[in-house]
C-alpha cells in the first residue's frame, strides 16, 4: 500500500477541517508516494518516537 492511500482513508475518517487550530494534522514526516507495510501513530513526535 502507498502512504497516500492510508492518508486518504484517515482523512475520510477524521477530516482535517474538523481539527482545532492548534492541532498538527496530516503527514508531518515522509513521502506520500512511499510504500508502507505498517503504521505507527503518535500524539507527539519526539526524538524518542523517531528512533522507534
Amino acid at each position: 500500500m502507498q502512504l497516500h492511500t492510508l492518508i486518504s482513508w484517515m482523512e475520510s475518517f477524521a477530516p482535517p477541517h474538523l481539527a482545532e487550530p492548534w492541532d498538527n494534522v496530516g503527514l508531518i514526516v515522509g513521502d506520500p508516494r512511499q510504500a508502507i507495510s505498517r503504521v505507527m501513530l503518535t500524539i507527539d513526535y519526539t526524538p524518542l518516537v523517531a528512533e522507534e
